[in-house]
């Protein structure tokens, strides 16, 4: 069993990121951000479309596939703003589900939508520090903070048993704490396990697929191995969804269904076993609460890249400590033009809270590099 005892909290512009840890063990990875939406977390949409014969609706929100609005009982007319909740978050080939939020028009007149760049979010319900609070304020013992802004401004609305923990550190703790290349673990979909075993995860847009290899063990031996590694990286990676694992036969179906369960008991994401299906396969499903972390991270969930937006929040994170280790004011980031193109649009409004905090100016330089995770920044 693994004992949530210490959170850290990594405060940046764009995006706030935690770890959550059982003594040095990384247990779960979560993010902060606008432009990654949680269940729960309200936002401004626009109608893009109307589908009159199923009372459907089509909504632009920010986030590249359009988010769907099913049953709706207000008559929505194209081009008109409305306020929505997040049921589902969106995946990379799928839009997020939604349902109405009633809210007057006079709170929509007040927020002015149509003078404000979407994504457009209004509150988060379920933000990651209530989500900590609510599952671990009883094992948690101390909360190390890296923050760009005063720790009292950051942890104003903190719960007060949480205030009481926190440390402030002017360290990369994320980097100290083995986090950020922990991360970079999670570009491969291959896992090792003891013995020369591993498991092989597949994120698909249907479901995800994850695969035992027993290398030289048995197939019992490798099962509840496997098994166990399985119920730690789902809730490390956040996955969510239908999840099919191809179990090598041998063990008695039961026997493995009762070793999984006692694991997936401390996870506090809801996971539901169905079973076996008649070729063997063993079907989970795991609440859906936000993308994954492949999601979130990747361009692809199964090839080594990272997204433009992922690239571009870390230069911005190695842009203040530059700023601040060479006691500079202005910097340039050299990066590639889909990085480069992410802070002039998506993240302007990250780059614009760095320059803040720099109180000085960045400048953004597209260079003709083919790996989109390099960047370079220099002095201005």
């Amino acid at each position: 069993m693994s004992i949530i005892n210490k959170l850290l909290i990594d405060y940046f512009p764009g995006q706030t990121r935690f770890a959550l840890l059982s003594d040095e063990k990384i247990i779960e990875i979560l993010f902060d951000s606008p432009l990654l939406p949680s269940v729960g977390s309200v936002y401004i949409g626009k109608v893009i479309k109307n589908l009159k014969d199923t009372n459907g609706v089509f909504l632009d929100l920010g986030f590249g596939k359009p988010g769907f609005l099913s049953n709706a009982k207000k008559n929505l007319i194209e081009g008109q703003f409305v306020t929505v909740k997040i049921v589902q978050p969106p995946r990379k080939e799928k839009g997020a589900k939604l349902s109405l939020v009633e809210l007057s028009n006079d709170f929509i007149e007040e927020y002015n939508p149509s003078e404000k760049k979407l994504p457009y979010r209004i509150s988060r319900d379920n933000t990651s520090i209530s989500w900590c609070y609510e599952n671990y304020k009883n094992t948690i013992e101390e909360i190390i903070v890296y923050s760009y802004k005063p720790i009292s401004k950051v942890t104003k609305h903190f719960p007060k048993s949480f205030k009481e923990l926190i440390i402030s550190s002017k360290d990369d703790i994320f980097f100290n704490y083995g986090v950020d290349e922990k991360i970079e673990t999670m570009l491969s979909p291959v896992v090792p396990l003891i013995g020369g075993a591993k498991i092989i995860i597949d994120e698909a847009e249907a479901f995800t697929a994850i695969d035992i290899d027993s290398g030289g063990l048995s197939a019992r031996e490798t099962n509840f191995i496997a098994l166990e590694k399985i119920a730690s990286e789902l809730r490390l990676r956040s996955i969510g969804g239908s999840v099919i694992i191809d179990i090598i036969p041998g063990n008695d179906h039961k026997e493995l269904s009762d070793h999984f369960s006692k694991f997936i008991r401390f996870d506090p994401v809801q996971t539901k076993i169905n079973g076996f299906t008649p070729g063997g396969k063993f079907e989970i499903n795991r609440r859906r609460l936000r993308p994954s972390i492949s999601e979130a991270l990747f361009l692809n969930n199964n090839e080594n890249f990272f997204l433009p937006k992922t690239v571009a929040l870390d230069s911005l994170r190695k842009c203040i400590k530059y700023s601040v280790l060479n006691n500079t004011i202005d910097v340039c980031i050299y990066a590639h033009k889909e990085v480069v193109q992410m802070l002039n649009n998506e993240l302007k409004f990250a780059v614009d809270q760095a320059e803040s905090i720099m109180k000085g100016k960045i400048r953004l330089k597209k260079w003709d590099k083919i790996d989109i995770s390099e960047f370079s920044i220099v002095s201005d």
